[in-house]
């Protein structure tokens, strides 16, 4: 029994997208002698559910057993037995905490990095670290996918934030337009650890799927278990991967 790892956006599908038909029957297959678990810091709970667990192949859903939805960067993690429902759940940041990060975002001047607006909320709580919408929540696609798309405007307001910030967070550039604040010992890496334990999985079994493995990526944390893993450039290239295991 391995235990599969896969990122959501960009890895098995396209951002707030669906995986194709191809990929869902791949994963489906795979489960059946496999563990597969999905760690995603965009991606909520309802949102995995709807784009990816209600489009496996029907006749496969027996199979949900084998697979765990890891949203929060797995700080959150999810097991099927009839029902959905939370296997782990890490500590909460402190809301002193949140604060102080909150503070820390709310004065930095946007438009020096080309934002003159913000389409909706920028910051968003989550359980254990905080998220930066730079343009907002409800910024249209076109917008986002055109603002950063280098990632340098981010990279510099990385920057920005460190020189504040505690050390004892990490800083990740994701996605088309956020970055996010997490403490030490929150990550992805984290996350595989504390799922091999529940699972009694040993780390030479495993297999990352990402595509953030650059310092700023937040799969990056990843390379220090020293496990196998792919780097991918979009959903395709993890469906030919998949199909060779």
């Amino acid at each position: 029994m391995k235990l599969l790892l896969l990122d959501y956006d960009n890895t098995i599908a396209r951002p707030q997208s669906k995986p194709s038909l191809k990929t869902l029957q791949t994963l489906a297959l795979l489960s059946q002698k496999n563990y597969v678990a999905v760690i995603t810091g965009g991606r909520s709970f309802t949102e995995l559910k709807k784009l990816f667990v209600k489009n496996l192949p029907k006749e496969k859903k027996a199979l949900l057993q084998s697979i765990f939805l890891c949203t929060e960067y797995g700080n959150l993690i999810y097991s099927w037995d009839k029902k959905w429902s939370v296997l782990s759940k890490s500590t909460p940041l402190r809301e002193s905490e949140a604060e102080k990060v909150r503070k820390l975002i709310e004065n930095i001047t946007w438009s020096k990095y080309g934002i003159q607006k913000s389409y909706g909320r920028r910051i968003r709580k989550r359980i254990s670290y905080i998220s930066i919408d730079c343009l907002g929540m409800n910024a249209p696609r076109e917008i986002k996918e055109r603002w950063d798309s280098n990632k340098k405007k981010r990279e510099s307001i990385k920057e920005e934030i460190q020189e504040e910030i505690d050390k004892k967070y990490d800083i990740y550039i994701t996605g088309r337009n956020t970055i996010d604040i997490i403490p030490k010992g929150f990550n992805k890496a984290d996350c595989v650890l504390r799922l091999c334990r529940l699972l009694n999985i040993d780390l030479k079994e495993c297999i990352f799927f990402g595509d953030e493995f650059n310092k700023d990526g937040n799969d990056y944390p990843i390379l220090s278990l020293g496990i196998k893993h792919y780097k991918v450039e979009n959903p395709e290239e993890t469906l030919k991967l998949l199909n060779n295991i």
